[in-house]
């Protein structure tokens, strides 16, 4: 190999420069000292002399290299100087070296235990989660056999995927639903039930959002070695007509993800999700427990449901009074609601049965209608309402309605107020 005449040491000091401003300016405020301790820069500095003079034998296309090898070095300079407090974006290579081996050594898990709290209500779908409610426990329980099975749990809903089909089934109302084995219905929790691939999904996910994503290295409370995957998320969605329903989900906040996992083999350790709201970082979301390969009852992925468990079934047929729009929907509703029409209201329920928390709303009397609004990522619309019930009482509401079924029907999809 020819040496090159270039002059490498100009283009290389440049990018010293440039490394060791982002790393001075990558200080946090409560770190310790106030600067970056000059043995870390001193180290670099030795690092990145040493490491220019085997660059004279490189072919000229070395200095599009020099940022992956200065954020090597960098890490060094860190390690030697003793500062494990500082955090770095790796270079994309070295992210995408990390998830092919992550992959590689995750290829053999078996199964798959997670014990977690979130805040949120059982009376609610799994994708609600805020930062005023108590804590829930949570469960996620997966067999990786061909095909793979696996069943989530929280207080008042369970999701079980036989392999062929997710069954959702929420005791208290007898009220069941079928969905294909990719479906959203356990919502943003679906990357936890593929740990194989997730610290490539969040990093992905993250790029793809505009989201702030860093990954570093550190120590468990043992002293064993942990890679930090630290997402900074901004809420999804398009609020530009209402912050309704913002906060209420993990998608829908501001917030902020630290997921640990095992530096050798990759496997998820802990996460923990911290909500931004005006009073300050609210932890959401938090592992207790997670566990690989353990023996898994097979029952645990079947449900025995009642004879007469009520079923979510898409409407396939059109109306031929079918109302145009969300505001007409919402009022043909209550209308039927208030004239205790339980045949007119199953036109908008789109379930096999009225169930029995529908029924506590009949014989109220509408009040008001207002204009339909979107918000977040909603497929559909909500239409502030107010009513009153049969005792009297005022409430108001968003009721959630959509037509996106193969009928292109507007229905009822959530939103009444919980009543006694």
């Amino acid at each position: 190999m020819n040496k090159t005449s270039t002059n490498y040491k100009e283009p290389l000091e440049g990018v010293l420069a440039q490394a060791t401003a982002a790393l001075r300016n990558t200080v946090p405020a409560a770190g310790p000292a106030n600067e970056l301790d000059e043995k870390v820069v001193q180290t670099l500095e030795r690092l990145a002399a040493e490491q220019s003079r085997r660059l004279v034998f490189w072919p000229a296309g070395w200095v599009r290299r020099s940022a992956e090898v200065l954020a090597g070095m960098a890490a060094v300079a860190l390690i030697a100087a003793g500062v494990t407090w500082l955090i770095f974006a790796p270079a994309p290579s070295l992210a995408a070296e990390t998830f092919k081996q992550g992959a590689a050594a995750m290829s053999d898990i078996r199964s798959l235990y997670i014990q977690a709290r979130v805040r949120t209500r059982d009376t609610e779908n799994f994708e609600h989660v805020t930062s005023v409610h108590d804590f829930q426990h949570l469960q996620i329980i997966k067999d990786f056999s061909d095909p793979p099975r696996w069943r989530m749990e929280k207080p008042g809903r369970v999701v079980v995927m036989d392999g062929q089909h997710a069954i959702l089934w929420i005791p208290s109302e007898k009220i069941a639903s079928r969905h294909g084995p990719n479906s959203g219905v356990v919502e943003w929790y679906r990357s936890l039930l593929d740990p194989k691939q997730l610290l490539e999904y969040e990093w992905k996910e993250a790029t793809r959002q505009g989201s702030a994503v860093t990954m570093t290295r550190g120590r468990d409370a043992q002293g064993q070695e942990q890679i930090i995957l630290t997402v900074e998320a901004t809420a999804q969605g398009d609020y530009s007509q209402s912050d309704y329903g913002r906060n209420g989900s993990i998608q829908s906040s501001d917030n902020r993800r630290v997921y640990r996992f095992d530096a050798h083999d990759l496997r998820l350790e802990g996460l923990e999700i911290y909500m931004h709201t005006p009073d300050g970082d609210v932890l959401v979301f938090q592992t207790q427990q997670i566990q690989y390969d353990k023996e898994v009852d097979p029952d645990l992925f079947t449900l025995k449901l009642p004879e007469d468990a009520i079923w979510f079934e898409d409407p396939t047929q059109k109306l031929a009074d079918q109302p145009q729009t969300p505001e007409e929907m919402a009022k043909l509703f209550f209308d039927a609601l208030s004239r205790e029409d339980w045949p007119a209201v199953q036109k908008f329920i789109p379930m096999t049965q009225v169930p029995a928390f529908i029924r506590d709303f009949g014989g109220l009397k509408l009040i008001s209608v207002g204009e339909a609004f979107k918000s977040g990522l909603y497929a559909g619309y909500f239409v502030p309402c107010e009513f009153e019930l049969r005792n009297g009482e005022r409430r108001k509401c968003n009721l959630a309605v959509r037509n996106d079924n193969p009928a292109q029907r507007w229905v009822w999809d959530g939103g009444l107020p919980d009543i006694e």
